[in-house]
């Protein structure tokens, strides 16, 4: 399943380039903002990870459990999804100078 390209986008954002330090920073409340998005992309997969572990515990397994957690990822994802709808990962820039 591919992630919505906005949640890629946030993603990059989120991780930052390993390239050389820019001569500009985010803004402090984009940098804020980056890293909520970062904890809402990285508790989706925490809730995935117990998801599979219950199913995985109430005895399902193969085809069923696989069905099961895509349905229960594309519900994940299609929430964040929606909530990051308006996220912009283009920083503002301003200037250390």
């Amino acid at each position: 399943m591919a992630l919505p390209a906005s949640i890629r986008a946030a993603i990059s954002f989120s991780i930052g380039s390993t390239a050389a330090p820019p001569r500009t920073q985010a803004r402090p409340e984009e940098e804020l903002t980056a890293h909520v998005v970062a904890a809402q992309i990285a508790g989706v997969y925490r809730v995935l990870y117990y998801t599979a572990r219950t199913l995985l515990l109430d005895g399902l397994q193969g085809p069923e459990m696989t069905e099961a957690l895509s349905r229960a990822a594309r519900r994940a994802f299609d929430l964040l999804a929606a909530d990051l709808s308006g996220f912009d990962p283009r920083p503002r820039l301003r200037s250390t100078s």
